[in-house]
Protein backbone atom coordinates (compact mmCIF):
# COMPACT_ATOMS: atom_id res chain seq x y z
CA UNK A 1 0.00 0.00 0.00
CA UNK A 2 0.68 3.51 -0.57
CA UNK A 3 1.94 6.02 2.17
CA UNK A 4 1.61 9.46 1.17
CA UNK A 5 2.81 8.06 -2.07
CA UNK A 6 5.32 6.31 -0.94
CA UNK A 7 5.02 2.49 -1.77
CA UNK A 8 8.01 -0.12 -1.08
CA UNK A 9 10.51 -0.11 -3.66
CA UNK A 10 10.94 -3.35 -5.55
CA UNK A 11 12.71 -2.58 -8.81
CA UNK A 12 11.92 -1.47 -12.60
CA UNK A 13 10.81 -3.75 -14.35
CA UNK A 14 12.13 -1.71 -17.47
CA UNK A 15 15.48 -2.19 -16.54
CA UNK A 16 17.70 -5.85 -17.06
CA UNK A 17 19.10 -5.01 -13.74
CA UNK A 18 15.63 -4.03 -12.34
CA UNK A 19 14.66 -7.07 -10.31
CA UNK A 20 18.15 -6.72 -8.42
CA UNK A 21 17.54 -2.99 -7.40
CA UNK A 22 14.34 -4.50 -5.46
CA UNK A 23 15.90 -7.22 -3.33
CA UNK A 24 18.97 -4.73 -3.14
CA UNK A 25 16.45 -2.78 -1.29
CA UNK A 26 14.89 -5.70 0.91
CA UNK A 27 18.57 -7.11 1.77
CA UNK A 28 19.35 -3.57 3.15
CA UNK A 29 16.23 -3.73 4.92
CA UNK A 30 16.05 -7.12 6.69
CA UNK A 31 20.12 -6.22 7.38
CA UNK A 32 19.09 -3.63 9.87
CA UNK A 33 16.20 -5.56 10.90
CA UNK A 34 18.72 -8.35 12.12
CA UNK A 35 20.88 -6.15 14.14
CA UNK A 36 18.44 -4.13 15.27
CA UNK A 37 15.74 -7.02 16.88
CA UNK A 38 15.67 -10.10 15.07
CA UNK A 39 19.10 -11.65 16.52
CA UNK A 40 17.63 -10.70 19.91
CA UNK A 41 14.08 -12.27 19.46
CA UNK A 42 12.70 -8.68 20.59
CA UNK A 43 10.35 -6.39 19.84
CA UNK A 44 11.08 -3.76 22.74
CA UNK A 45 14.56 -1.92 22.84
CA UNK A 46 16.60 -3.46 25.57
CA UNK A 47 18.11 -1.94 28.35
CA UNK A 48 21.86 -2.57 26.82
CA UNK A 49 23.95 0.67 27.52
CA UNK A 50 25.91 -0.23 30.61
CA UNK A 51 27.28 2.95 31.92
CA UNK A 52 29.92 3.12 34.64
CA UNK A 53 29.58 -0.72 35.33
CA UNK A 54 25.64 -0.58 35.70
CA UNK A 55 22.56 -0.41 33.58
CA UNK A 56 21.09 2.91 34.75
CA UNK A 57 16.94 2.47 34.58
CA UNK A 58 16.91 5.74 32.88
CA UNK A 59 17.97 4.11 29.40
CA UNK A 60 14.52 4.01 28.92
CA UNK A 61 14.67 8.06 28.00
CA UNK A 62 17.72 6.94 25.54
CA UNK A 63 20.93 5.02 25.29
CA UNK A 64 24.34 6.36 23.91
CA UNK A 65 23.58 10.09 25.59
CA UNK A 66 20.35 10.29 23.13
CA UNK A 67 16.65 12.08 24.29
CA UNK A 68 14.14 9.92 22.20
CA UNK A 69 11.87 12.29 23.52
CA UNK A 70 13.39 15.08 22.19
CA UNK A 71 13.86 13.64 18.31
CA UNK A 72 11.23 15.89 17.26
CA UNK A 73 10.08 16.24 13.29
CA UNK A 74 11.53 18.85 11.35
CA UNK A 75 9.56 22.60 11.27
CA UNK A 76 7.25 21.35 8.64
CA UNK A 77 6.11 18.34 9.70
CA UNK A 78 5.95 19.25 13.39
CA UNK A 79 2.38 18.64 13.25
CA UNK A 80 2.54 15.13 13.25
CA UNK A 81 5.05 14.36 16.01
CA UNK A 82 3.61 13.02 19.19
CA UNK A 83 3.04 14.98 22.39
CA UNK A 84 5.03 13.79 25.51
CA UNK A 85 2.65 13.20 28.55
CA UNK A 86 4.29 13.32 31.68
CA UNK A 87 1.81 11.10 33.22
CA UNK A 88 2.42 7.69 31.18
CA UNK A 89 3.00 4.73 32.54
CA UNK A 90 4.24 1.87 30.13
CA UNK A 91 6.54 -1.07 30.75
CA UNK A 92 8.05 -3.05 27.83
CA UNK A 93 6.12 -6.05 26.77
CA UNK A 94 9.92 -7.89 26.16
CA UNK A 95 13.39 -7.53 27.31
CA UNK A 96 17.17 -9.32 27.32
CA UNK A 97 17.14 -13.00 28.75
CA UNK A 98 21.01 -12.83 29.17
CA UNK A 99 22.84 -13.51 32.54
CA UNK A 100 21.82 -10.52 34.86
CA UNK A 101 19.83 -8.97 32.08
CA UNK A 102 17.66 -5.87 33.03
CA UNK A 103 13.80 -6.25 32.97
CA UNK A 104 12.31 -4.59 30.37
CA UNK A 105 12.10 -0.57 30.01
CA UNK A 106 9.38 1.54 31.73
CA UNK A 107 8.20 4.89 32.00
CA UNK A 108 6.35 7.13 34.86
CA UNK A 109 5.68 10.09 36.26
CA UNK A 110 8.27 11.87 39.06
CA UNK A 111 4.85 11.91 41.15
CA UNK A 112 5.06 8.18 41.28
CA UNK A 113 9.02 7.77 41.07
CA UNK A 114 10.88 10.73 41.31
CA UNK A 115 14.36 9.14 40.64
CA UNK A 116 15.30 6.36 39.12
CA UNK A 117 18.82 3.94 40.13
CA UNK A 118 20.01 1.20 38.67
CA UNK A 119 19.86 -2.49 37.60
CA UNK A 120 22.22 -4.31 39.75
CA UNK A 121 22.91 -7.39 37.49
CA UNK A 122 25.53 -8.85 39.91
CA UNK A 123 23.10 -8.89 43.19
CA UNK A 124 22.40 -12.55 43.62
CA UNK A 125 18.60 -13.33 43.46
CA UNK A 126 18.60 -16.70 44.23
CA UNK A 127 18.68 -16.97 48.08
CA UNK A 128 16.06 -19.18 49.15
CA UNK A 129 17.52 -18.71 52.93
CA UNK A 130 16.98 -15.32 52.47
CA UNK A 131 13.74 -15.52 51.44
CA UNK A 132 14.90 -14.54 48.00
CA UNK A 133 14.39 -15.29 44.63
CA UNK A 134 14.34 -13.97 41.32
CA UNK A 135 11.08 -13.27 40.20
CA UNK A 136 11.30 -9.71 38.81
CA UNK A 137 10.48 -11.32 35.45
CA UNK A 138 10.51 -15.31 33.95
CA UNK A 139 13.91 -16.81 33.63
CA UNK A 140 15.80 -14.20 35.92
CA UNK A 141 18.58 -15.69 36.89
CA UNK A 142 20.24 -12.60 38.69
CA UNK A 143 19.94 -8.98 39.73
CA UNK A 144 17.63 -6.23 41.00
CA UNK A 145 15.93 -3.14 41.50
CA UNK A 146 18.22 -0.61 43.10
CA UNK A 147 16.63 2.80 43.75
CA UNK A 148 18.39 4.25 46.89
CA UNK A 149 20.20 6.91 45.05
CA UNK A 150 19.47 8.82 41.60
CA UNK A 151 21.91 7.26 39.17
CA UNK A 152 22.25 9.21 35.53
CA UNK A 153 22.55 7.71 32.23
CA UNK A 154 25.05 9.19 29.78
CA UNK A 155 22.48 11.91 29.26
CA UNK A 156 22.09 12.72 32.75
CA UNK A 157 18.46 11.81 32.80
CA UNK A 158 17.78 10.40 37.15
CA UNK A 159 14.03 9.83 36.13
CA UNK A 160 12.09 8.14 33.56
CA UNK A 161 9.01 10.70 33.14
CA UNK A 162 7.96 11.08 29.76
CA UNK A 163 10.46 8.36 28.39
CA UNK A 164 7.88 6.00 26.54
CA UNK A 165 9.46 6.48 23.57
CA UNK A 166 12.03 3.59 23.28
CA UNK A 167 12.91 1.86 19.79
CA UNK A 168 9.67 -0.98 19.42
CA UNK A 169 8.94 -3.41 15.92
CA UNK A 170 11.75 -4.78 13.99
CA UNK A 171 13.39 -1.54 12.99
CA UNK A 172 12.94 0.07 16.13
CA UNK A 173 10.96 3.13 16.05
CA UNK A 174 12.19 5.45 18.14
CA UNK A 175 11.13 8.63 19.21
CA UNK A 176 8.09 11.37 19.61
CA UNK A 177 8.43 11.94 15.61
CA UNK A 178 8.60 8.44 14.24
CA UNK A 179 5.47 7.56 16.43
CA UNK A 180 3.49 10.49 15.57
CA UNK A 181 4.37 9.86 11.67
CA UNK A 182 3.25 6.19 12.00
CA UNK A 183 -0.10 7.17 13.97
CA UNK A 184 -0.57 10.59 11.23
CA UNK A 185 -0.73 8.08 7.98
CA UNK A 186 -1.56 5.12 9.58
CA UNK A 187 -3.32 5.33 12.96
CA UNK A 188 -5.84 7.42 14.92
CA UNK A 189 -4.80 10.67 13.42
CA UNK A 190 -5.64 9.61 10.41
CA UNK A 191 -8.73 8.80 10.71
CA UNK A 192 -10.06 11.75 12.70
CA UNK A 193 -9.04 13.41 9.81
CA UNK A 194 -10.70 11.58 7.08
CA UNK A 195 -7.99 10.45 5.41
CA UNK A 196 -7.53 6.46 4.55
CA UNK A 197 -6.17 4.98 8.10
CA UNK A 198 -5.24 1.00 8.24
CA UNK A 199 -5.68 1.16 11.95
CA UNK A 200 -8.21 3.92 12.61
CA UNK A 201 -8.46 3.24 16.45
CA UNK A 202 -5.28 2.89 17.61
CA UNK A 203 -3.41 6.03 18.92
CA UNK A 204 0.15 5.42 18.48
CA UNK A 205 0.64 8.14 20.45
CA UNK A 206 -1.16 7.50 23.75
CA UNK A 207 -0.57 3.35 23.31
CA UNK A 208 3.13 3.42 21.61
CA UNK A 209 3.66 0.19 23.20
CA UNK A 210 0.75 -1.36 21.17
CA UNK A 211 3.43 -2.07 18.06
CA UNK A 212 4.76 -5.18 20.72
CA UNK A 213 1.90 -5.99 22.89
CA UNK A 214 -0.93 -6.43 20.24
CA UNK A 215 -2.21 -9.99 19.71
CA UNK A 216 -4.72 -9.03 17.23
CA UNK A 217 -2.76 -7.04 15.18
CA UNK A 218 0.65 -8.84 15.87
CA UNK A 219 2.07 -7.76 11.69
CA UNK A 220 2.62 -3.98 13.23
CA UNK A 221 5.86 -4.61 14.53
CA UNK A 222 6.51 -5.81 10.34
CA UNK A 223 4.37 -2.91 9.68
CA UNK A 224 6.32 -0.35 12.04
CA UNK A 225 9.56 -1.23 10.42
CA UNK A 226 8.26 -1.09 6.87
CA UNK A 227 7.00 2.45 7.59
CA UNK A 228 9.99 4.22 8.98
CA UNK A 229 11.66 2.33 5.91
CA UNK A 230 9.50 3.73 3.35
CA UNK A 231 9.56 7.42 4.80
CA UNK A 232 12.67 8.28 6.21
CA UNK A 233 15.11 5.74 4.42
CA UNK A 234 14.13 5.17 0.80
CA UNK A 235 13.03 8.90 0.62
CA UNK A 236 16.54 9.94 2.02
CA UNK A 237 18.08 13.00 0.12
CA UNK A 238 20.39 14.67 2.09
CA UNK A 239 23.70 16.76 1.39
CA UNK A 240 23.80 15.22 -1.81
CA UNK A 241 23.45 11.62 -0.73
CA UNK A 242 19.93 9.98 -2.86
CA UNK A 243 18.99 6.87 -1.02
CA UNK A 244 17.76 5.31 -4.88
CA UNK A 245 20.29 6.91 -6.89
CA UNK A 246 23.41 5.29 -4.57
CA UNK A 247 21.23 1.54 -4.46
CA UNK A 248 21.24 1.95 -8.52
CA UNK A 249 24.95 2.87 -8.33
CA UNK A 250 25.70 -0.04 -5.90
CA UNK A 251 24.03 -2.69 -8.09
CA UNK A 252 25.15 -1.30 -11.85
CA UNK A 253 28.71 -0.99 -9.73
CA UNK A 254 28.27 -5.12 -9.35
CA UNK A 255 27.58 -4.78 -5.79
CA UNK A 256 31.21 -3.82 -4.84
CA UNK A 257 31.41 -0.66 -2.61
CA UNK A 258 30.26 -1.50 1.07
CA UNK A 259 29.71 2.15 1.28
CA UNK A 260 26.30 2.06 0.33
CA UNK A 261 25.01 -0.31 3.60
CA UNK A 262 27.71 1.99 5.73
CA UNK A 263 25.67 4.79 4.75
CA UNK A 264 22.22 3.13 5.06
CA UNK A 265 23.39 2.08 8.73
CA UNK A 266 24.39 5.58 9.43
CA UNK A 267 20.77 6.72 8.58
CA UNK A 268 19.31 3.97 10.38
CA UNK A 269 21.31 4.05 13.66
CA UNK A 270 22.17 7.67 13.80
CA UNK A 271 19.80 10.02 11.72
CA UNK A 272 22.83 10.35 8.41
CA UNK A 273 24.30 9.17 5.89
CA UNK A 274 28.31 10.02 6.75
CA UNK A 275 28.57 9.28 10.64
CA UNK A 276 29.43 10.17 13.20
CA UNK A 277 26.21 12.43 13.19
CA UNK A 278 25.29 14.61 16.19
CA UNK A 279 24.42 11.05 17.87
CA UNK A 280 27.64 9.65 17.79
CA UNK A 281 29.33 6.78 15.67
CA UNK A 282 27.02 3.69 14.34
CA UNK A 283 26.60 0.71 16.44
CA UNK A 284 27.69 -2.69 14.93
CA UNK A 285 28.53 -1.18 11.49
CA UNK A 286 30.36 -4.86 11.24
CA UNK A 287 27.16 -6.42 12.20
CA UNK A 288 24.86 -4.77 9.67
CA UNK A 289 27.17 -5.21 6.72
CA UNK A 290 27.75 -8.90 7.33
CA UNK A 291 24.07 -9.10 7.64
CA UNK A 292 23.72 -7.26 4.54
CA UNK A 293 26.02 -9.43 2.62
CA UNK A 294 24.57 -12.84 3.64
CA UNK A 295 21.08 -11.71 3.03
CA UNK A 296 22.90 -11.03 -0.95
CA UNK A 297 23.96 -14.04 -0.73
CA UNK A 298 20.60 -15.67 0.00
CA UNK A 299 19.27 -14.12 -2.88
CA UNK A 300 22.05 -15.10 -5.09
CA UNK A 301 23.10 -11.50 -5.64
CA UNK A 302 25.59 -10.52 -7.43
CA UNK A 303 24.23 -12.36 -10.65
CA UNK A 304 24.87 -10.68 -14.67
CA UNK A 305 21.94 -11.00 -15.77
CA UNK A 306 21.74 -12.16 -20.23
CA UNK A 307 22.35 -8.41 -21.92
CA UNK A 308 24.05 -6.81 -18.89
CA UNK A 309 27.04 -5.32 -19.76
CA UNK A 310 28.51 -4.99 -15.89
CA UNK A 311 31.30 -6.80 -15.32
CA UNK A 312 31.10 -9.81 -13.59
CA UNK A 313 31.95 -9.54 -10.14
CA UNK A 314 31.75 -11.21 -6.66
CA UNK A 315 31.38 -9.92 -3.52
CA UNK A 316 33.51 -7.79 -1.77
CA UNK A 317 35.60 -8.35 1.58
CA UNK A 318 34.74 -6.25 4.15
CA UNK A 319 37.31 -4.38 6.45
CA UNK A 320 37.81 -5.75 9.28
CA UNK A 321 41.14 -7.50 10.72
CA UNK A 322 44.53 -6.28 9.18
CA UNK A 323 44.56 -3.70 6.85
CA UNK A 324 48.49 -3.07 5.99
CA UNK A 325 47.56 -6.76 5.21
CA UNK A 326 44.65 -6.91 3.54
CA UNK A 327 43.61 -10.17 6.03
CA UNK A 328 40.05 -8.90 5.55
CA UNK A 329 36.63 -10.96 5.86
CA UNK A 330 35.73 -12.25 2.99
CA UNK A 331 31.99 -12.04 1.57
CA UNK A 332 31.80 -15.43 0.24
CA UNK A 333 32.72 -16.98 3.57
CA UNK A 334 31.20 -20.71 3.14
CA UNK A 335 28.25 -21.88 4.49
CA UNK A 336 30.31 -24.00 7.06
CA UNK A 337 32.09 -20.62 8.67
CA UNK A 338 28.33 -19.00 8.28
CA UNK A 339 27.36 -21.57 10.99
CA UNK A 340 30.35 -20.76 13.43
CA UNK A 341 29.55 -17.10 13.32
CA UNK A 342 25.96 -17.03 13.47
CA UNK A 343 26.48 -19.57 16.36
CA UNK A 344 28.59 -16.61 18.26
CA UNK A 345 26.04 -14.24 17.15
CA UNK A 346 22.98 -16.15 18.86
CA UNK A 347 25.29 -16.49 21.91
CA UNK A 348 26.74 -12.44 21.65
CA UNK A 349 24.96 -11.38 24.54
CA UNK A 350 25.95 -13.90 26.84
CA UNK A 351 29.65 -14.03 25.50
CA UNK A 352 29.90 -10.20 26.03
CA UNK A 353 28.80 -10.29 29.33
CA UNK A 354 30.44 -13.68 30.60
CA UNK A 355 34.14 -13.92 28.76
CA UNK A 356 34.75 -10.01 27.45
CA UNK A 357 34.43 -8.02 30.67
CA UNK A 358 36.58 -7.59 33.10
CA UNK A 359 36.39 -6.02 36.97
CA UNK A 360 37.71 -3.21 37.61
CA UNK A 361 36.85 -1.36 41.36
CA UNK A 362 34.60 -4.06 42.01
CA UNK A 363 33.06 -2.74 38.36
CA UNK A 364 32.03 -5.21 35.44
CA UNK A 365 32.75 -3.53 32.28
CA UNK A 366 32.84 -4.24 28.87
CA UNK A 367 36.32 -4.91 27.30
CA UNK A 368 37.95 -2.15 25.01
CA UNK A 369 40.23 -4.22 23.17
CA UNK A 370 38.32 -7.48 23.17
CA UNK A 371 34.84 -6.38 21.22
CA UNK A 372 32.80 -9.27 20.08
CA UNK A 373 32.87 -7.12 16.68
CA UNK A 374 36.40 -7.65 16.54
CA UNK A 375 36.81 -11.61 17.74
CA UNK A 376 34.57 -12.62 14.97
CA UNK A 377 35.89 -10.23 12.34
CA UNK A 378 39.19 -12.12 13.53
CA UNK A 379 37.90 -15.45 13.38
CA UNK A 380 36.69 -15.26 10.00
CA UNK A 381 40.48 -14.09 8.96
CA UNK A 382 42.28 -17.21 11.26
CA UNK A 383 40.19 -19.14 9.26
CA UNK A 384 39.76 -17.85 5.86
CA UNK A 385 43.62 -16.61 5.37
CA UNK A 386 45.26 -17.60 8.69
CA UNK A 387 49.02 -17.02 8.77
CA UNK A 388 52.22 -18.29 7.57
CA UNK A 389 49.61 -20.49 5.88
CA UNK A 390 48.01 -22.54 9.00
CA UNK A 391 44.34 -21.66 9.71
CA UNK A 392 42.46 -21.74 12.76
CA UNK A 393 40.84 -25.56 13.06
CA UNK A 394 36.69 -25.49 12.94
CA UNK A 395 36.58 -29.01 12.18
CA UNK A 396 36.89 -30.47 8.85
CA UNK A 397 34.55 -29.03 6.32
CA UNK A 398 31.68 -31.75 5.26
CA UNK A 399 29.51 -31.79 1.48
CA UNK A 400 27.11 -34.23 3.79
CA UNK A 401 23.59 -33.85 3.94
CA UNK A 402 22.81 -33.16 7.06
CA UNK A 403 25.87 -31.52 8.44
CA UNK A 404 28.75 -33.28 10.43
CA UNK A 405 27.33 -32.05 13.81
CA UNK A 406 30.46 -34.08 15.03
CA UNK A 407 32.50 -31.41 13.25
CA UNK A 408 30.80 -28.56 14.37
CA UNK A 409 31.35 -29.68 17.95
CA UNK A 410 34.74 -30.15 17.49
CA UNK A 411 35.53 -26.47 15.27
CA UNK A 412 32.93 -25.17 18.42
CA UNK A 413 35.08 -27.08 20.89
CA UNK A 414 38.06 -25.51 19.69
CA UNK A 415 36.38 -21.66 20.01
CA UNK A 416 35.52 -22.28 23.64
CA UNK A 417 39.29 -23.63 24.09
CA UNK A 418 40.62 -20.85 22.91
CA UNK A 419 38.67 -18.25 24.79
CA UNK A 420 38.57 -20.02 28.38
CA UNK A 421 42.64 -19.50 28.26
CA UNK A 422 42.39 -15.35 26.64
CA UNK A 423 39.75 -14.77 29.39
CA UNK A 424 42.21 -16.18 32.00
CA UNK A 425 45.33 -14.58 29.93
CA UNK A 426 44.44 -11.48 29.17
CA UNK A 427 40.85 -9.94 28.69
CA UNK A 428 39.97 -10.20 32.60
CA UNK A 429 43.05 -7.87 33.18
CA UNK A 430 42.63 -5.69 30.30
CA UNK A 431 45.57 -5.25 28.76
CA UNK A 432 47.07 -1.88 27.32
CA UNK A 433 45.46 -0.24 30.49
CA UNK A 434 47.96 1.46 32.34
CA UNK A 435 49.08 -0.72 34.96
CA UNK A 436 49.07 -4.21 33.02
CA UNK A 437 51.32 -4.20 29.82
CA UNK A 438 52.55 -6.88 31.45
CA UNK A 439 49.70 -8.55 30.08
CA UNK A 440 50.88 -8.48 26.55
CA UNK A 441 54.46 -9.51 26.90
CA UNK A 442 55.64 -12.64 26.21
CA UNK A 443 52.34 -14.03 26.71
CA UNK A 444 51.40 -12.55 23.35
CA UNK A 445 54.97 -13.23 22.24
CA UNK A 446 55.31 -9.73 21.19
CA UNK A 447 59.17 -10.37 21.26
CA UNK A 448 60.00 -13.93 20.74
CA UNK A 449 56.83 -13.96 17.71
CA UNK A 450 57.73 -10.45 16.30
CA UNK A 451 58.99 -10.81 12.65
CA UNK A 452 56.13 -13.22 12.16
CA UNK A 453 53.63 -10.19 13.20
CA UNK A 454 54.98 -7.75 11.67
CA UNK A 455 54.46 -10.02 8.73
CA UNK A 456 50.33 -9.37 9.11
CA UNK A 457 51.04 -5.55 10.52
CA UNK A 458 53.80 -3.97 8.76
CA UNK A 459 53.05 -0.86 10.80
CA UNK A 460 53.30 -2.13 13.83
CA UNK A 461 56.59 -2.44 15.39
CA UNK A 462 56.34 -5.50 17.83
CA UNK A 463 59.70 -6.08 18.49
CA UNK A 464 60.12 -3.13 20.46
CA UNK A 465 57.61 -4.31 23.45
CA UNK A 466 54.03 -3.93 24.18
CA UNK A 467 53.64 -0.19 24.19
CA UNK A 468 54.17 -0.16 20.54
CA UNK A 469 51.05 -2.31 20.19
CA UNK A 470 48.90 -0.75 22.75
CA UNK A 471 49.57 2.39 20.81
CA UNK A 472 47.89 1.01 17.88
CA UNK A 473 45.05 -0.39 19.32
CA UNK A 474 42.85 3.07 18.07
CA UNK A 475 44.16 2.49 14.23
CA UNK A 476 43.75 -1.27 14.40
CA UNK A 477 40.55 -2.75 16.31
CA UNK A 478 41.36 -6.21 15.92
CA UNK A 479 44.83 -6.26 16.81
CA UNK A 480 44.33 -8.12 19.98
CA UNK A 481 42.37 -11.06 18.72
CA UNK A 482 44.44 -11.14 15.61
CA UNK A 483 47.64 -11.43 18.19
CA UNK A 484 45.88 -14.06 20.07
CA UNK A 485 44.85 -16.15 17.04
CA UNK A 486 48.66 -15.96 15.34
CA UNK A 487 49.60 -17.35 18.97
CA UNK A 488 47.07 -19.86 19.01
CA UNK A 489 47.64 -21.44 15.37
CA UNK A 490 51.84 -21.57 16.42
CA UNK A 491 52.05 -22.64 19.63
CA UNK A 492 48.90 -24.14 20.60
CA UNK A 493 47.10 -25.76 17.86
CA UNK A 494 49.73 -26.80 16.09
CA UNK A 495 51.35 -28.42 19.38
CA UNK A 496 52.99 -32.44 18.25
CA UNK A 497 55.38 -33.43 20.92
CA UNK A 498 56.40 -36.03 23.16
CA UNK A 499 53.02 -38.17 21.89
CA UNK A 500 50.57 -35.20 22.12
CA UNK A 501 49.08 -33.54 19.27
CA UNK A 502 46.43 -31.15 20.03
CA UNK A 503 44.17 -31.75 16.60
CA UNK A 504 43.89 -35.10 17.55
CA UNK A 505 42.81 -34.85 21.39
CA UNK A 506 40.51 -32.25 20.39
CA UNK A 507 38.93 -34.57 18.11
CA UNK A 508 39.12 -37.78 20.90
CA UNK A 509 38.15 -35.45 23.32
CA UNK A 510 34.63 -34.05 21.25
CA UNK A 511 34.30 -38.12 20.34
CA UNK A 512 34.60 -39.18 23.43
CA UNK A 513 31.27 -37.13 24.87
CA UNK A 514 33.41 -33.91 26.13
CA UNK A 515 33.91 -35.42 29.64
CA UNK A 516 37.48 -36.32 30.07
CA UNK A 517 38.56 -32.58 30.91
CA UNK A 518 42.64 -33.45 31.14
CA UNK A 519 42.58 -32.24 27.59
CA UNK A 520 41.62 -28.93 29.11
CA UNK A 521 44.32 -29.26 31.45
CA UNK A 522 47.07 -29.97 29.15
CA UNK A 523 46.01 -27.56 26.77
CA UNK A 524 46.23 -24.76 29.79
CA UNK A 525 49.86 -26.64 30.23
CA UNK A 526 51.29 -25.60 26.93
CA UNK A 527 49.49 -22.31 27.26
CA UNK A 528 50.70 -21.11 30.40
CA UNK A 529 53.96 -23.12 30.89
CA UNK A 530 55.08 -24.07 26.90
CA UNK A 531 54.99 -27.78 27.82
CA UNK A 532 52.09 -30.76 27.39
CA UNK A 533 54.34 -32.30 29.97
CA UNK A 534 54.75 -29.63 32.31
CA UNK A 535 55.21 -31.44 36.01
CA UNK A 536 53.67 -28.33 38.79
CA UNK A 537 50.87 -25.92 39.19
CA UNK A 538 49.24 -23.98 36.52
CA UNK A 539 48.38 -20.29 37.06
CA UNK A 540 44.29 -20.32 37.62
CA UNK A 541 44.09 -23.64 36.61
CA UNK A 542 40.60 -23.68 38.70
CA UNK A 543 39.54 -20.86 36.30
CA UNK A 544 40.47 -22.22 33.23
CA UNK A 545 38.79 -25.33 33.42
CA UNK A 546 35.83 -23.43 34.60
CA UNK A 547 35.63 -20.76 31.69
CA UNK A 548 36.31 -24.10 29.30
CA UNK A 549 33.12 -25.81 30.72
CA UNK A 550 30.93 -22.91 30.77
CA UNK A 551 31.57 -21.97 27.18
CA UNK A 552 30.89 -25.34 25.76
CA UNK A 553 27.20 -24.88 28.00
CA UNK A 554 26.93 -21.46 26.21
CA UNK A 555 27.38 -23.31 22.99
CA UNK A 556 25.35 -26.00 23.81
CA UNK A 557 27.55 -28.65 23.67
CA UNK A 558 26.90 -29.57 27.58
CA UNK A 559 23.81 -29.62 29.59
CA UNK A 560 23.34 -26.65 32.07
CA UNK A 561 23.69 -26.95 35.21
CA UNK A 562 19.95 -27.71 37.06
CA UNK A 563 19.63 -24.83 39.10
CA UNK A 564 22.43 -21.91 38.65
CA UNK A 565 24.57 -20.50 36.12
CA UNK A 566 28.13 -18.59 36.89
CA UNK A 567 29.63 -15.60 35.19
CA UNK A 568 32.72 -17.21 33.95
CA UNK A 569 35.05 -14.80 35.46
CA UNK A 570 33.87 -15.32 39.02
CA UNK A 571 33.50 -18.65 39.05
CA UNK A 572 35.99 -19.81 41.60
CA UNK A 573 34.80 -16.20 44.01
CA UNK A 574 31.03 -17.80 43.79
CA UNK A 575 32.02 -21.13 44.85
CA UNK A 576 34.21 -19.50 47.84
CA UNK A 577 30.92 -17.20 48.70
CA UNK A 578 28.41 -20.69 48.94
CA UNK A 579 31.15 -22.40 51.12
CA UNK A 580 31.11 -19.21 53.70
CA UNK A 581 27.21 -19.68 53.42
CA UNK A 582 27.33 -23.04 54.26
CA UNK A 583 29.97 -22.50 56.67
CA UNK A 584 27.64 -19.75 58.28
CA UNK A 585 24.62 -21.84 57.96
CA UNK A 586 26.55 -24.82 59.60
CA UNK A 587 27.53 -22.32 62.77
CA UNK A 588 23.97 -20.99 63.40
CA UNK A 589 22.34 -24.53 63.17
CA UNK A 590 24.71 -25.49 65.80
CA UNK A 591 24.34 -22.53 68.26
CA UNK A 592 20.62 -23.44 68.20
CA UNK A 593 21.18 -26.92 68.93
CA UNK A 594 23.37 -26.19 71.42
Amino acid sequence: AAIDDNILYLGDVSNSLGHEYGLVNLAAFLAQCMKETIQYDACDENNWDLFNGVYPLSNACGQLEQSYQNYKCPPEEQHMECPVDPNMEITATTHANWYGAPPGLFCAPKSKLPITGIWDHEYWCDCPWNGESCDVYEGQKSGRFDNEVAVANRAGRTDVEGCCWWGRGVIQTTGVCNYGKLNYYLGKAAADEGRDSRYPDIDFCKTPEIICASEEHAELKWIAGLFYWMKDVQSYNQDGWHYLTELYKFVNGGMTDMGFIDAVSGIVNRGCHNPPCATGEVDGLLDRRGNFQKVLTTFGLPSVPVGSTRPPSTLPPVPGTSPASGAVILADSSPWLIYFIDTLQSKREELEYKALSYQQDGVLKLSDHYTFDALVASLTTAYQTGYGGNIFYLGKESDLTPVDHSMQKVGLTNIAAFLSQSITEHIQDDPCSDNNLVAIEGIYMVTSGCEKLEEIYPAVDFCSGPESVCSQLDTYRTLMWDIAFFEWIENVQSYDRDGWNYIEKLNQFVEDGLKDFSFISTVSKIVAKGSADYVGEVPNSNQRWGNFELLLRAFKLKAEAPSYDIDLQASSAMISTNIIWLYILLIVIALMVF
